[in-house]
């Protein structure tokens, strides 16, 4: 079997991870692997693992995208290799590469659909919903937003799969050995990330972008009555300079630090206290899976597949979308309860290992693979 991935951009981010793990188990029964990165940025560590895995990457790049004759060139060169399927991920891939795939004459069209995008406007609704139409298939992550995608993009009648996301789950770490034993392993990491707070640390990730909400979670560090209380953020993203302006605008540099992309993200989860996910909008989202999984105890909006992750209070605690009060309750009740904290902790970790594992997921997209061959 011949695959083509299409992808909108290699860099870092949750739905990159998704994509080098699939070319990675395809690697296992395709003959051949081919990835088009539609925007010129590929991250190296991406690009380490696809190569590893044996295929190829094609950057397409912003120029050739929006000229249209570079996507020529692109379509009758991918023509003659004669692909069996394509897999687009994100707006672009779907917009750009199942009407790609359809023009070429790839039987075997298929959409992983990352999130409920519920931040698109109609003509992109519009453009969507024509482009979804030419898929064979679309993969949903998530069984809590599977109704609204059907409903928004999709014409009557059209398939569609849920494969939760899934994540590697590796050894236990220092959160469930003793206390003396969990403040040394914390206390190497943040000096590893050049973390130089001892107080109670808070972590958030994601690329830096409005729907990540990370201005309502400064807020919230910014109005806590502990003053002990600090703030950590992993990611890149065009919203860096807004929050850098907004943490020096509210004098709180000593307490909110942007670390930037964090490749050792295992690091990242075992220096801080807690986890919080404050997007207004997501489907599976990876870094929160990769708390829990961590060990870390965690609070998230509840969107998307949140609820999939955490059901009820017994594996983490959520709060409503851009509620700044019910978030800064709930880390209240988080920080000032850390034995309870730690328990949901445990809890969440265990569901994530038995219901989230990158095993299962790999295995029904293998399955799933072999069913449309």
């Amino acid at each position: 079997m011949k695959i083509l991935w299409c992808i909108d951009h290699l860099g870092p981010g949750g739905a990159q991870k998704l994509l080098c793990d699939l070319v990675e188990e395809a690697g296992k029964f395709s003959q051949q692997q081919l990835v088009l990165c539609l925007n010129d940025h590929v991250h190296p560590s991406n690009r380490g693992r696809i190569q590893a895995a044996g295929a190829s990457i094609l950057v397409v790049g912003k120029l050739r995208v929006f000229s249209g004759i570079g996507l020529l060139g692109v379509a009758y060169k991918l023509r003659s290799q004669g692909f069996d399927a394509i897999v687009t991920s994100l707006l672009g891939s779907d917009l750009i590469g199942l009407p790609l795939g359809w023009l070429i004459g790839i039987p075997v069209r298929v959409s992983s659909q990352q999130s409920i995008n519920s931040h698109y406007s109609k003509l992109i609704c519009v453009g969507l919903r024509q482009s979804l139409g030419l898929a064979t298939m679309i993969v949903l992550n998530s069984f809590v937003y599977q109704k609204d995608i059907e409903r928004r993009y999709l014409p009557k009648g059209k398939k569609t799969v849920v494969i939760s996301t899934g994540i590697s789950v590796g050894k236990k770490t220092g959160r469930d050995r003793d206390s003396h034993d969990l403040l040394e392993t914390q206390a190497r990491a943040r000096q590893s990330l050049g973390i130089l707070d001892d107080g109670c640390l808070i972590g958030s990730a994601g690329r830096l972008s409005p729907e990540k909400c990370f201005d309502l979670l400064i807020s919230v560090i910014k109005k806590s009555d502990r003053k002990d209380l600090s703030l950590v953020i992993a990611g890149i993203g065009p919203e860096r300079d807004k929050l850098l302006s907004l943490i020096k605008r509210n004098a709180l540099d000593d307490r909110v630090t942007l670390l930037g992309h964090v490749e050792d993200m295992q690091t990242f989860f075992q220096s801080i206290d807690a986890y919080v996910q404050s997007s207004s909008f997501e489907g599976m989202p990876l870094a929160l899976m990769e708390a829990m999984a961590a060990g870390c105890p965690v609070i998230a909006s509840r969107v998307g597949g949140v609820s999939d992750l955490i059901p009820n209070e017994q594996y983490g605690l959520t709060f409503a979308s851009g509620d700044e009060e019910e978030l800064s309750q709930k880390l209240s009740v988080l920080v000032n309860d850390p034995e309870q904290a730690i328990f949901r902790a445990r809890q969440g970790q265990q569901r994530i290992e038995e219901l989230f594992s990158k095993d299962r997921m790999l295995k029904e997209w293998t399955a799933l693979f072999r069913k449309l061959k």
